[in-house]
């Protein structure tokens, strides 16, 4: 009967085991009374090699007496013989060893008898105890259960079915002894699709075992899978003379197969649809299952992803970041946080990661699953909602701010005028030189300081409605640069300009934005001449443009990049705050900034700013494009 062959062939000894079913003695008697073939557990039992006893008469290891038919082996030779009785068996120690007894005969397919199978199980525990005898008896019907498949030996020399079990009735369908009359008719039942296959192997049996699944179709139609295993017994030359085998129904486990293959494909077209990152790790942190977005997150297929560690598929420094949380999930904790892991794309991604750890018997962690949900555009969205949510406090502080500041203003206004007017008239008075002119020169002078911040705190809160048109920004900023260019110079500050030409328009009044940019230009030329007293290489102020997508909107950027004191942190909120300066008094009124961010959020923009202490100061604008 032909089998697939497997990669490995089992050795003779552990073949053996397997066909005379582990701790069972087998051996075999020929028609003449002599051993053709002993088992290992037969040798174990009683101290010989097989060598010792193939070719010797069964008296050398078994007692005779009163008790069995006959006076020799010629006793047990009667038609159907099968017994349990208990015998002894002698050892090469000279031992004798009791052991429950039981032998088949073996015909050829004309009835003709070929020998007996002799099995026996030692029995010296059973005398000991009640329940060491039901434990024995317990393993001795589960052998028989298993013997009750298909339990077949067959001569290759001959070709002949030397022995057949009942289950082959059952599993094909048909008789055991017309099996016994056509050694081949089993092959007649074995489907159309799988017979070449099958026949190949057969052909191969006369060289070493094999082992094959088919389908089988019994009389009826059943369809039935059969799982077949064929082991040679050798001679004393060493030539395989023999097979015996065991065929197995398998039809409910490859049903049941089947059903898991369907069960997981739909699993795996279920966790494939999700966005959500799903993979399986076992105990040794290696990945037994992913789905596809856990492909496309590290830009692997799923062949190499499975059996390769975390840290080979993540990389080391990702590895460290979760190493602790994958030790937690397999010491049999659910664990869940959040970090900042690296993306195969570039960059970094904000991720949310669940371990569930999985069980087997007794509460032992077999593995965990992984669930990671990438977060990072729900974190861009929070951020930019923080952001619009602090620019509009900001606005309505400004515009707060701006309404009180009117009123402050048209209140100083008309009396800082006429104590300029009269400063001025006493001034006039006094001679050049005294110090009548010396002081009251100095009233005009401070109440003309003092007019300058009115005038500001008017243009703060005001911040002119002057008519919009489309504009390019390289315009304002040539125009800007153009007033700016010759104090640049003279500072020696590095200038680096790059703002493209063919930026879409905005629509602006181009003064009131010229006066941001004159008023951030001035800002990074104070910070780069506080750091550097002369000239430097570090000494650069870099202007740069580009368009960009905001909420789905275009708009141009315009950045300015200083590489001055910077701004420290805790302060860097309140730039924008109106008399907030970091300049001395006398240097700027701290109204700056604040009019520039007003103008700008009129136009529908919005001004950020990023710096580091010591190091630089980046300043950007956003104006939607027209």
């Amino acid at each position: 009967m032909a089998i697939k062959e497997k990669k490995n062939i089992l050795s003779r000894d552990y073949l053996e085991n397997i066909i005379h079913f582990m701790s069972e003695t087998l051996f075999v008697i020929s028609p003449q009374g002599a051993i053709t073939m002993a088992n290992q557990a037969l040798c174990d039992l009683l101290g010989y090699e097989k060598e010792e006893l193939v070719g010797e008469p069964a008296s050398k290891i078994m007692e005779w007496d009163e008790s069995l038919e006959g006076k020799n082996i010629d006793g047990f030779f009667h038609p159907g013989l099968s017994r349990n009785i208990e015998v002894s068996y002698h050892s090469k120690a000279g031992l004798k060893i009791p052991v429950l007894f039981s032998t088949s005969e073996m015909r050829d397919g004309h009835g003709n008898n070929q020998g007996l199978v002799c099995v026996a199980r030692e029995i010296s525990e059973r005398k000991q105890a009640e329940e060491r005898l039901k434990e024995s008896e317990e393993r001795f019907r589960q052998i028989a259960e298993n013997i009750r498949e298909v339990f077949y030996v067959l001569s290759l020399n001959e070709n002949k079915i030397l022995y057949i079990s009942s289950g082959y009735e059952e599993i094909w369908g048909c008789s055991c002894e017309s099996l016994y009359k056509d050694p081949h008719s089993w092959a007649n039942s074995i489907h159309l699709d799988d017979q070449e296959r099958i026949k190949t192997s057969y052909d191969k049996m006369a060289v070493g075992g094999f082992n094959e699944e088919y389908r089988i179709l019994q009389p009826d139609g059943t369809l039935r899978w059969i799982r077949d295993r064929s082991f040679p017994v050798f001679d004393q030359s060493g030539r395989i003379y023999r097979h015996v085998g065991i065929a197995e129904d398998i039809t409910e486990i490859k049903r049941a197969d089947q059903a898991l293959r369907q069960s997981e494909e739909q699993l795996r077209l279920i966790t494939d649809s999700l966005p959500t990152l799903i993979a399986y790790v076992d105990s040794g942190e290696r990945y037994r299952f992913n789905n596809k977005a856990y492909e496309d997150w590290f830009q692997h297929s799923r062949d190499e992803i499975f059996g390769k560690s975390i840290r080979e598929v993540l990389g080391k420094g990702a590895y460290e970041l979760i190493k602790k949380h994958a030790r937690n999930a397999l010491s049999g904790k659910k664990v869940s946080f959040d970090t900042l892991l690296p993306y195969q794309k570039g960059g970094t991604r904000f991720v949310h990661a669940t371990y569930v750890p999985y069980f087997e018997g007794e509460g032992k962690t077999k593995g965990f699953f992984v669930l990671v949900e990438d977060l990072t555009h729900k974190k861009r969205a929070e951020k930019e909602k923080e952001e619009i949510q602090a620019q509009l406090l900001q606005a309505q502080k400004l515009e707060a701010i701006g309404s009180l500041a009117a009123g402050v203003a048209h209140e100083i206004n008309n009396p800082i005028n006429s104590i300029i007017n009269y400063a001025q008239l006493l001034k006039d008075d006094y001679k050049e030189g005294t110090e009548g002119e010396n002081i009251s020169g100095r009233i005009v002078k401070e109440g003309e300081r003092i007019e300058n911040i009115v005038s500001s705190l008017l243009s703060f809160a005001r911040v002119d409605k002057e008519k919009s048109l489309p504009v390019r920004l390289h315009e304002i900023i040539s125009g800007s640069l153009a007033l700016a260019k010759t104090q640049i110079r003279k500072d020696s500050i590095i200038l680096k300009v790059d703002v493209p030409s063919d930026l879409p328009k905005i629509l602006a009044s181009p003064n009131n934005i010229q006066q941001v940019f004159l008023n951030i230009i001035n800002n990074a030329q104070y910070a780069l001449n506080s750091k550097y007293a002369g000239s430097n290489e570090g000494k650069i102020l870099k202007i740069m443009g580009e368009e960009v997508a905001i909420n789905n909107r275009s708009h141009a950027r315009i950045t300015f990049y200083d590489q001055g004191t910077g701004i420290p942190s805790d302060i860097l909120e309140k730039i924008t705050d109106p008399f907030f300066s970091t300049k001395p008094k006398s240097k700027g009124s701290g109204l700056g900034l604040s009019i520039s961010h007003g103008i700008i959020t009129n136009h529908g923009g919005r001004i950020t700013f990023e710096s580091s202490e010591g190091e630089f100061t980046k300043v950007m604008i956003d104006l939607p494009v027209t």
